[in-house]
């Protein structure tokens, strides 16, 4: 596994970079700190504006997942973890230039009944949204902690290197309707991901992940932050933002952040409101610093 410990003194140098490109991930173990962490426990626990956002996910056998998903960082410590030096340096150092936060999003499986998410590439849905490069990715962040047994992330090794698969809408979700997909679960080394809270992995917008059903019970929330290259601004109005600059934080204005209340700019997406995620194509190319 493509794997690492973070510390003062980590970066992304040339061999830590050519693993990314040639696996399509990198993780990194206690990027975040407790403190932080515990605070993020806290908000989503507890943030009745982030609350109202929530929308539940079901599938076909009746398992339920949660969502919570925004376009800018703001200044609460979700977003000043999306915009500190640590982060941003790492996904630029991967991605090979300039960034932008594309959006976020907390996903959250619930105990004995947390619903999974099909195989997928994230580019097979960037894609149709006028992103014409995949030069794109994004930073899962563990919440809490990982397991298999209640749905840890899943990806395939090396699958950023297979292009685009074609995806169909299968039970809500976008997944390869071909068998390439299958030819590929043959052929390349698959990677489970089980990480304590902190832990972070990268990857690549065209690496093949999913992840199983919870059957524990224990609660998994997960803190998927998603990039996208300044030079990739994408071409087509939709419910995701064009490119505006990152205003970077440090790592102890991070480390020092306790706003978990104020959710100020952060444009949280109506996932349960089709209508309302169309009205807010009206704020494509409106937005401002994330």
């Amino acid at each position: 596994m493509n794997e690492y410990e973070y510390n003062a003194s980590f970066e992304i140098n040339d061999e830590i970079q050519q693993k990314f490109d040639e696996y399509g991930y990198i993780l990194v173990r206690k990027l975040f700190e407790p403190e932080v962490i515990n605070r993020i426990k806290e908000m989503v626990q507890n943030n009745e504006e982030m609350l109202k956002y929530k929308c539940d996910i079901p599938d076909k056998e009746g398992h339920m997942s949660s969502m919570i998903a925004w376009n800018q960082a703001g200044s609460d410590v979700s977003g000043m973890m999306a915009r500190c030096e640590r982060v941003v340096n790492l996904v630029e150092k991967c991605l090979g230039g300039e960034v932008y936060l594309y959006h976020s999003k907390f996903t959250m499986k619930w105990p004995k009944n947390g619903a999974g998410f099909h195989w997928h590439q994230d580019y097979g849905y960037w894609y149709d949204y006028g992103n014409l490069y995949p030069d794109m990715g994004t930073l899962f962040v563990a919440i809490d902690e990982c397991t298999v047994e209640n749905g840890c992330l899943q990806l395939l090794r090396g699958s950023n290197k297979c292009g685009r698969l074609d995806h169909t809408k299968d039970d809500g979700q976008f997944s390869p309707s071909n068998d390439r997909l299958e030819f590929l679960k043959k052929i390349l080394p698959l990677e489970i991901v089980e990480m304590k809270p902190g832990d972070t992995v990268f990857f690549h917008c065209n690496v093949l992940h999913m992840s199983e059903i919870n059957t524990s019970d224990k609660r998994r929330i997960g803190f998927p932050i998603c990039y996208n290259r300044a030079s990739n601004s994408p071409t087509k109005e939709h419910h995701h933002p064009p490119y505006s600059p990152i205003s970077k934080v440090s790592n102890e204005d991070l480390f020092n952040c306790t706003n978990i209340t104020d959710m100020t700019g952060k444009e949280f997406i109506d996932l349960a409101n089709a209508a309302t995620v169309k009205s807010q194509l009206t704020s494509f190319g409106k937005n401002g610093t994330n």
